[in-house]
């Protein structure tokens, strides 16, 4: 008995004291951002670069097909305006950068129909990287001050179905 009652008030004393304290965050956990995403109405960006649906995937095939990587060229030179890629029909889009010259403590930014991601150097290899992928068919690129890179390709990707026979 008296075991259960030191248990019952070590609970109680416990729960009191970490009511009482506020959270810690430390900023470095977990790769989190603190800086907000560029301002950028993606509803009504007109994309820069648009690509029509493509003809060969098979969402609902066997095998399924529910991606492909499409060729693009864009330099994206020291800009700090977005840039938008559309890929029509893709539930889901990103961005391969090829010659990517960054500060090292730079903040990228994609941008998607439900929302965005930022990336950093630690995303590159070989000066090429992958951006975050995004909901919807189109992208939006925000580069930071300074930085350039070459936008290569988009990779389209779409949800898969069920296989029907």
């Amino acid at each position: 008995m008296r075991i259960w009652r030191f248990a019952v008030a070590w609970f109680v004393v416990i729960s009191l004291s970490a009511a009482e304290r506020p959270p810690i965050y430390r900023e470095e956990s977990f790769g989190i951002r603190k800086d907000a995403p560029p301002v950028v109405a993606h509803e009504f960006t007109t994309p820069d670069v648009t690509l029509p649906a493509p003809t060969d995937l098979r969402p609902g095939g066997d095998p399924p097909i529910v991606g492909t990587v499409r060729p693009v060229a864009v330099h994206f030179a020291a800009r700090t305006e977005p840039r938008s890629f559309r890929s029509e029909g893709a539930t889901h889009v990103r961005l391969r950068l090829t010659n990517v010259s960054m500060p090292p403590d730079a903040i990228a930014w994609v941008i998607g129909a439900s929302g965005s991601a930022a990336f950093g150097a630690e995303l590159l290899h070989d000066r090429t990287l992958w951006t975050p992928s995004v909901e919807g068919d189109t992208i939006t690129l925000s580069l930071p001050a300074g930085a350039q890179a070459d936008v290569t390709a988009i990779a389209h990707i779409v949800a898969p179905r069920p296989v029907t026979n």
